[in-house]
Parts: structure tokens; sequence; C-alpha cells
């Protein structure tokens, strides 16, 4: 399981609990604590079906993290399973990194309702939270 750490203007920590043992922290902050007033947390359960392989942000003012989003790898899709050759890795980037746009073009519509669905049960976790 992660943790989310943040308050009203920035993401302060994230958390990794690693089946029951001690937990990780990104930062050091002494002022974002888990239960310290003024900061919220969103949990979120990973599991083998949807690993955890990264995570994509949006940096505010003075280098904070204003957002943070996770990567999920779909273990289940056979697409997810496959590795891709270096030559499959090169004609992909051959352009250049694609921008939010153009990847969100590339999506099948089970992709993008996914995406939505996934973004609504994300903001309705933490509009409960609040």
């Amino acid at each position: 399981m992660i943790s989310i750490l943040y308050d009203d203007w920035y993401v302060c920590n994230v958390l990794f609990h690693i089946n029951g043992g001690p937990t990780t922290s990104l930062a050091s902050n002494p002022d974002c604590q888990s239960g310290k007033s003024g900061i919220s947390e969103t949990s979120l359960k990973i599991d083998a079906s949807h690993p955890l392989v990264g995570f994509h942000a949006r940096q505010g003012y003075n280098d904070q993290l204003q957002q943070l989003g996770v990567i999920w790898l779909d273990a289940r899709n056979p697409d997810c399973k496959k590795r891709l050759s270096l030559k499959e890795q090169k004609e992909m980037y051959k352009g250049g990194v694609p921008t939010a746009m153009e990847s969100w073009l590339r999506l099948s519509d089970a992709q993008k309702r996914q995406g939505k669905e996934l973004e609504g049960l994300l903001t309705f976790h933490s509009i409960i939270k609040s």
C-alpha cells in the first residue's frame, strides 16, 4: 500500500507500506506527518493484478509537487506483458516522447473509459476523506 500525504497546496510525502514491514518515506519533512493537523492522506492498495510501476507529477511554485499520480501496470492485459524489442522501442519514440494529448488520442475507447472511471473513483475518495 502507498499513502500520499498532502496539505491544501502540495504533496509533501509518499509512504510505502510493504508487506507489514517498516514504512519507507520519500521525504523527511517533520511538518508532514500522518495524522498531523492540516495534513490529509490518501492510501492506495497495490496488488498483483495492478502493480505500481511509477509516478507522474506536476511541479508547482518553489519546486513543490502540486499533483501526484500513479502509473499502474495492468498485469491481466496481454499487451502489457509483451516485452518490446529495442527496434520497437526506437520506433515508438522516434518522433520524441508524445505529448499528453498525443498519448490520449492513441488510447482505445475502452482505455479512455477506464481512465475516466479511475479518475472518478480517486476524486470521490479524496472528497470523502476531506
